[in-house]
């Protein structure tokens, strides 16, 4: 199946977060179109003892009750949490932090071969994306302060 994938990297249920509020209804609108849409973002809180979860990490699935209500999101989109170690969260280095993660682990090996079209504001999800030759959408805000 050919997934049109949003990918956030962070998504909390706090309501002072405007930028994955963002993400999730973007994700939303493409999934009201009729697209198989997937937002997938990582989870620092997933079950590790699970083993299923690193054999095969990447499962599209229905958002649980609290997540639809949250971001009043319409029951045709799915999301997919990658399952991210907390101490990765915590240390936050260029080789381990969660963005290099997802971009060359969980991309590569598990999403990439069922994914048609990218979304996504990470820039290294974008290399990753363009690298296997799918055709990705770069949202970048623009600030007047920064070139």
């Amino acid at each position: 199946m050919q997934n049109y994938i949003v990918y956030s990297s962070y998504l909390s249920l706090k309501p002072d977060s405007a930028h994955e509020i963002h993400d999730v209804m973007c994700a939303n609108a493409v999934a009201n179109l009729d697209y198989s849409t997937v937002l997938i973002y990582p989870d620092p809180q997933a079950n590790f003892r699970d083993f299923s979860q690193w054999i095969s990490p990447f499962k599209a699935r229905k958002p649980q009750k609290d997540f639809l209500e949250f971001y009043n999101a319409q029951d045709k989109l799915n999301v997919a949490p990658l399952p991210i170690p907390i101490a990765i969260e915590r240390l936050a280095k260029k080789w381990v932090n969660t963005s290099t993660i997802v971009c060359k682990y969980y991309f590569p090996f598990y999403i990439a071969s069922s994914t048609k079209t990218v979304h996504t504001r990470d820039w290294n999800f974008v290399k990753a994306a363009v690298k296997q030759q799918i055709p990705t959408i770069y949202e970048r805000h623009y600030f007047q302060d920064k070139p």
